[in-house]
């Protein structure tokens, strides 16, 4: 777990709650380099989301410049 991405997860403002917890969940997966690789079904049982919302949010976290995806592999 990277303790300063987690830290930056929760200064950020103006996320919505699905946002914020994904993007908090994602950087307990976070290593030294902030990378990580869950799936989106492992993101949405952690934080009691569907996989369509968590999808939703990933989406507007990357779209906002918040996230990075280097390589995407989709799973259904």
């Amino acid at each position: 777990m990277s303790g300063e991405a987690l830290g930056y997860a929760w200064w950020i403002r103006g996320l919505t709650c699905p946002q914020k917890t994904v993007l908090a969940r994602l950087a307990d997966f976070a290593d030294e380099g902030y990378s990580c690789y869950p799936s989106v079904r492992r993101l949405a049982d952690d934080c009691g989301l569907t996989k369509p919302s968590v999808r939703a949010a990933i989406d507007i976290l990357m779209s906002e410049r918040w996230l990075l995806i280097e390589s995407k592999e989709v799973q259904h």
